[in-house]
């Protein structure tokens, strides 16, 4: 395959990865509480370590991770890993997926 076909099908060296996050947090926590939580979710632990996230839910939210423009890795995992820990205040539970194709992963 071509250099041009393997970029625009991310393939081969533009092959990028990320990884699954689930997590469900406490449902009695009160707004300003769930709010706190967000803002912590997305500057800390998303956009503090270059990363970006889809997806969601109600208390049980489903996301996938990935780097801007480059593959997730292990660190990156790791990181979010220590942050869920350190959230036992909010969070219930949490699991994260291996790393697999952010193109053509099965979802």
């Amino acid at each position: 395959m071509k250099k041009r076909l393997r970029k625009k099908l991310h393939k081969g060296e533009f092959k990028e990865m990320g990884f699954k996050i689930e997590f469900e947090y406490d449902p009695n926590l009160t707004k300003e509480d769930l709010d706190k939580l967000w803002l912590r979710f997305i500057e800390d632990a998303i956009e503090g370590n270059n990363l970006c996230v889809g997806g969601g839910g109600n208390y049980s939210q489903s996301y996938f991770v990935c780097r801007y423009k480059s593959s997730a890795n292990q660190q990156d995992k790791d990181k979010l890993n220590k942050w869920f820990l350190s959230q036992k205040e909010t969070i219930i539970s949490f699991t994260i997926s291996d790393l697999t194709d952010a193109w053509h992963g099965d979802f």
